[in-house]
């Protein structure tokens, strides 16, 4: 997990307080393989390879990024007008711009979700303006 924290700024990495690893029910009921919840990160112990287990964490950990900061995120609804281009969940496809920002091509998904790009660079890059907005939602 090493290479993965080092992707990260600290304040996404906070946003997980633990990882369980193993075999879940509701993975077969919802025929997913990895899951964020309440803080927590579920990732089946049933992996492909160690990049399967990488995207996985990266794509959750996104999840959680995206619980924290959904007002930062969607409120000027530009994700949401790309997004319906391309005709994806619309977690997902943030969640799947998570994977190109940080283990995938950021040129190539600068090129094809431009605010999915701008989104996540601000949210990695600038720290005081996400607590400031913060500030100002709660208000």
């Amino acid at each position: 997990f090493e290479d993965l924290e080092n992707l990260f700024p600290a304040h996404f990495l906070k946003l997980i307080d633990i990882v369980y690893i193993g075999k879940y029910s509701f993975f077969e009921k919802r025929k997913i393989n990895a899951m964020f919840s309440d803080g927590a990160m579920y990732i089946s112990n049933d992996q492909d390879n160690n990049l399967d287990l990488k995207d996985d964490i990266v794509h959750e950990l996104a999840h959680a990024i995206e619980d924290k900061y959904d007002d930062y995120i969607y409120y000027d609804e530009k994700i949401k007008n790309e997004y319906f281009t391309k005709l994806k969940k619309l977690r997902e496809y943030f969640a799947t711009g998570f994977e190109q920002y940080f283990i995938g091509n950021k040129v190539y998904l600068k090129q094809l979700c431009p605010y999915v790009y701008k989104k996540l660079y601000l949210l990695t890059n600038n720290v005081e303006d996400l607590e400031q907005h913060e500030y100002w939602i709660r208000r």
